[in-house]
């Protein structure tokens, strides 16, 4: 076998992977969703036991991949999106998902990678100018009647 078939069966294995994981994903949102689960509360007790009964990761990393199923299930993501990023950004991705800050701009950063999603990101981090309390009546700017400071907003 060639390095080049070698290179793209190992692409081809971990893209297997992915979408398995992000299948998994989905199926434990529905097993969730629908309580199938708790035929085995007994034995596992409550969810995380039963994502710890997985192995393969942990229940913080499950409950991150059906996030990402639920994003999916809610279009905020589509599954080119899906196919594009890995599990880092969509991980990354999940906040600002939660808080429905997500923006084309912000999705395509995203598609580009962690380093560009964190680029744009930080952009919106970047030191704003102070914003004084002011007068509705006259514009002026409000002062403490304490100690003569401006009054921040």
């Amino acid at each position: 076998m060639s390095p080049e078939e070698k290179i793209l069966e190992i692409q081809q294995y971990a893209l297997g992977a992915k979408a398995a994981t992000l299948k998994a994903g989905e199926l434990l949102l529905e097993c969730q969703k629908q309580g199938y689960w708790s035929i085995y509360r007994d034995q596992y007790g409550n969810w995380n036991g039963f994502l710890s009964s997985l192995k393969q990761h942990t229940p913080s990393y499950w409950n991150r991949v059906m996030r990402v199923a639920k994003a999916k299930e809610d279009k905020a993501l589509t599954e080119e999106d899906l196919q594009e990023m890995d599990f880092s950004v969509l991980f990354a991705l999940l906040p600002l998902i939660k808080k429905n800050q997500l923006s084309d701009q912000i999705i395509a950063a995203a598609r580009a990678g962690m380093s560009e999603l964190k680029a744009v990101l930080s952009q919106d981090k970047a030191p704003r100018p102070i914003e004084y309390a002011t007068c509705k009546g006259c514009g002026e700017e409000v002062k403490c009647k304490r100690c003569g400071e401006r009054v921040v907003k």
